[in-house]
């Protein structure tokens, strides 16, 4: 069971509670909140999230993107904990039983609800299977801000009021940014690995330099839409904390342009999966005031 957890990376799993919390405050506020539909989300939200750390598990250690030599969070496959077929087996499985969940919410929401369902399964699937998977291909942060962002809030958001919001989209920016960040963050910790291996992700492309300007832009940015939602009277001034919270990282910023090694990018890891639960947090509550 604890190879299981481990291999569910619950740290990551702020990624996906942030924006479902967020569109579900949203809302609430509006007047229209089911606690089944939110809790019935919520399941299907970590089930797509971690099935695909199953995949990505397994599929990155088929590719040679991990190995017991990697720097960071014990991977399950490569540190033979886990066999890669029982690990492929228990991806599958998870990404079953979101489906199963999906068939209330799509009872809820209609058709559009499974078909953002089965993409969402696919592609956390593809994310790293496949002949062009996502992640290898730099298309890995737009995924994430989509999926553990603005699909994540709207779709929320819809399940409970049966509108599309666009507040709700663009509220989900946020989480969906601060989550980016997690993936760039080990992009720049996997670099040098990454280009052996052939996995092309955007840091790799274009460099660390560009790297570290694009995580301080996942960041910072969450920061600016509390002043925009405030500035358009759509929310009130105590949303301003979320944005107070997400100014802590700056001295993470600044450590950030100052690495030099792989471990130095590691050791923020942890910071940034809380950033995304007190940012999503302090929005919410801000959202209900």
């Amino acid at each position: 069971m604890k190879n299981w957890i481990l291999a569910a990376r619950p740290r990551t799993l702020t990624a996906i509670f942030g924006p479902i919390l967020i569109g579900s405050a949203i809302a609430y506020k509006s007047g229209q909140f089911t606690p089944l539909i939110f809790l019935v989300t919520l399941l299907s939200g970590v089930g797509v999230q971690v099935g695909t750390n199953f995949a990505n598990d397994y599929f990155d250690y088929i590719k040679g993107a991990d190995t017991p030599k990697r720097i960071g969070p014990t991977r399950a496959v490569a540190a033979g904990l886990i066999a890669p077929a029982i690990m492929l087996r228990g991806a599958l499985i998870t990404f079953g039983l979101t489906i199963i969940l999906s068939l209330y919410l799509t009872y809820v929401g209609g058709w559009l609800i499974l078909i953002l369902a089965l993409c969402s399964v696919t592609l956390g699937f593809l994310y790293t299977a496949g002949p062009f998977p996502i992640a290898y291909c730099g298309l890995g942060e737009i995924f994430v801000i989509l999926f553990f962002g603005v699909i994540a809030t709207t779709g929320t958001t819809y399940l409970q009021t049966g509108n599309l919001l666009h507040n709700a989209s663009i509220a989900g920016l946020g989480p969906g940014l601060l989550s980016t960040a997690l993936l760039v963050i080990n992009n720049l910790r996997d670099a040098d690995q990454d280009l052996q291996i052939g996995k092309k992700t955007l840091i790799v492309r274009f460099g660390k330099a560009f790297g570290k300007i694009e995580l301080t832009a996942c960041l910072l940015i969450p920061a600016f839409l509390p002043i925009y939602f405030v500035a358009a009277k759509a929310a009130h001034p105590v949303l301003l904390l979320s944005s107070l919270y997400a100014s802590t990282s700056f001295p993470m910023i600044k450590n950030i342009f100052t690495a030099k090694s792989a471990e130095h990018y590691a050791r923020h890891f942890p910071f940034i999966g809380k950033l995304i639960f007190g940012y999503s947090l302090l929005f919410a509550l801000g959202w209900l005031v």
